[in-house]
């Protein structure tokens, strides 16, 4: 296997861990769950915007050089900002990452001594510190123990829950309902706005892993993150698809529980009260991957952007992991109910401004600003009716 190769692989496993995460288990779950007998309409739909969305918005950043200052700045210097400042917000110790905590948390809690949720909170992040402090070993740590891993628990769990399948549920909804219900649940893995961000990680990783050789210029780089992004988000659909299937026959039993409860509740039903070790060490390597990846964004964001270098990339990290844990003593209801709002209004507007760069980027297409207004005013409309 010649380097370039080896690159790609390694970088796919990595891209695929950094989205993996715990809206990755629990949505698709509860997508197929609800979609019933629309299956396929509602699969579609959850898709779109949680693949299809979250690759181009891998690929549109790869094309500006993984720099989210200048992706955003098109805007105009203080919107650009305020739209970062929102994607931190959201992908990191306010809303993601404490998300990450306390679901990990819910999936572990019948298979672990009782302990607090503070507490819980304090060791999970020490551990995320302990993998990441020295950045440069995130691409390891990701390729080569989190994602074998993270990929034979899944594997497990889908082939059985296959292996019995049972008749779809009948709704009542018609399609078009289904897939725009989907559609909008495709939205809570907020990976569209993790890909913009893991883009940069993701050509930083690939930098350094070419030191030493002098044959690899951007274009080089840009063209093996893209194919490894498309490599990682094609897995990703295909566990999409079978932990849609493993709701859509076995998730009808618990209707009314929230996503996390439903997915232990399907898991258990699948494997057993003894397959508990496979659906814990699944939910919790997916979650720890992805906080990892969050974590160290938001780690380089303070020091490059906020403190301008004067705080170390360690103590950055540092900073972000303690705010997360206390943000995730509220507990996974207060954290939803809270950013949700937030979340339905201004995630359209990352998607136009997604589509207006890579539009920008590939033909020339330079109109962003009347586009993303007009986003805006339709996304505030709608979400007050």
């Amino acid at each position: 296997m010649n380097k370039t190769t080896s690159t790609i692989l390694t970088a796919s496993l990595a891209i695929f861990s950094m989205f993996f995460g715990a809206g990755n288990l629990i949505y698709p779950l509860a997508s197929g769950c609800a979609s019933g007998d629309k299956f396929w309409w509602g699969l579609t739909g959850f898709i779109g915007t949680a693949v299809v969305l979250p690759l181009i918005g891998l690929v549109s950043i790869i094309l500006f050089n993984g720099d989210y200052e200048a992706f955003f700045n098109r805007l105009g210097r203080w919107a650009g900002f305020l739209m970062i400042l929102f994607c931190m917000f959201v992908v990191g110790p306010l809303v993601a990452m404490p998300r990450i905590v306390t679901l990990t948390y819910g999936f572990l809690t019948p298979f672990i001594p009782a302990i607090p949720l503070p507490l819980f909170s304090v060791l999970f992040c020490t551990l995320t510190f302990l993998a990441i402090y020295q950045e440069s070993k995130i691409m390891n740590v990701l390729a080569y123990i989190i994602s074998p891993a993270l990929l034979g628990s899944l594997g497990i769990i889908i082939i059985k829950g296959l292996l019995s399948p049972i008749d779809f549920i009948t709704t009542d909804a018609s399609g078009l309902t289904i897939l725009l219900q989907e559609t909008k649940r495709g939205y809570g893995t907020l990976d569209l706005l993790g890909a913009i961000f893991f883009g940069s990680i993701a050509l930083t990783l690939l930098k350094k892993s070419f030191d030493g050789d002098n044959k690899y210029d951007l274009k080089r780089l840009a063209l093996i993150a893209i194919k490894s992004g498309l490599i990682a988000c094609s897995m990703i659909g295909i566990l999409y698809v079978g932990i849609a299937f493993l709701g859509a026959y076995h998730g009808y039993k618990f209707t009314g529980l929230d996503e996390a409860l439903l997915f232990i509740n399907v898991c258990i039903t699948v494997m057993g009260a003894h397959g508990g070790f496979i659906i814990a060490t699944a939910a919790s390597l997916a979650c720890y991957s992805t906080l990892m990846a969050l974590a160290v964004v938001l780690a380089e964001f303070i020091q490059t952007k906020v403190t301008d270098g004067r705080l170390s990339y360690t103590y950055s990290l540092i900073t972000v992991l303690i705010l997360t844990t206390i943000i995730s003593c509220y507990g996974l209801k207060t954290i939803m109910t809270a950013s949700m709002p937030l979340i339905n209004t201004l995630y359209p507007v990352a998607i136009a401004i997604t589509f207006c760069n890579l539009a920008y980027k590939l033909f020339g297409f330079s109109p962003i600003k009347i586009p993303v207004l007009l986003t805006l005013i339709a996304s505030i409309y709608f979400n007050l009716l």
